[in-house]
């Protein structure tokens, strides 16, 4: 599909980014309005930001993001910041501990949560996607052991976007890995809105 013949898809390319970067973030999240999905990322899985972020040759998002019809071929770890022309974006849940991963301890404030929310409510993605169940169990308020990947039945009070939790793709994570729940992602957009490309 042609983004620039859809009336029903704003105009991606050319809408205002979204400046404001996690603390002590090399750049910022990718957000624009009219996105399909934000995919919510820990920031302690990527310090230097979005422009690296799944670059690592063993990381599985690129393969699997295009298997499961997300991404085109073209798209790819230096390009990343070109997917709100596809619908799509990256958002960081700020001051998670960049320990939280082994450590199971995380540093979020309720400040950081509301800059959160205050990002899904300004942009307005049709659906929200956490890439593992640490950021969405803070999110959430569960605990990980309770969260199922896939489509999620709880919702944020006043957050209207679908959420999504998927396994993480980074090779350091392949023992809790399976494509399916990526797969079901992209399944809900294709089946709630026509796909754009």
């Amino acid at each position: 599909m042609d983004l620039s013949t859809d009336p029903a898809v704003p105009d991606r390319a050319t809408a205002p980014q979204f400046s404001d970067s996690a603390p002590g973030s090399a750049t910022p999240d990718i957000l624009c309005a009219g996105l399909d999905l934000v995919l919510a990322c820990p920031f302690n899985s990527q310090p230097h930001g979005a422009e690296t972020m799944f670059a690592n040759a063993g990381n599985r998002f690129w393969p699997t993001a295009h298997e499961a019809g997300l991404i085109p071929r073209r798209y790819s770890a230096n390009t990343i910041s070109r997917l709100p022309e596809i619908g799509m974006g990256v958002l960081f849940l700020p001051s998670v501990d960049r320990d939280a991963g082994t450590s199971g301890k995380a540093k979020v404030s309720a400040r950081d949560i509301t800059q959160f929310n205050d990002k899904l409510l300004r942009f307005r993605p049709r659906a929200c996607a956490f890439v593992g169940k640490h950021s969405a169990s803070i999110w959430l308020q569960r605990s990980p052991a309770r969260l199922q990947y896939g489509r999620q039945p709880q919702r944020r009070d006043g957050i209207g976007c679908e959420i999504f939790v998927l396994p993480p793709t980074m090779t350091s994570a392949r023992r809790y890995w399976n494509a399916e729940p990526w797969h079901q992602l992209a399944s809900w957009i294709a089946d709630t809105r026509p796909w754009r490309f």
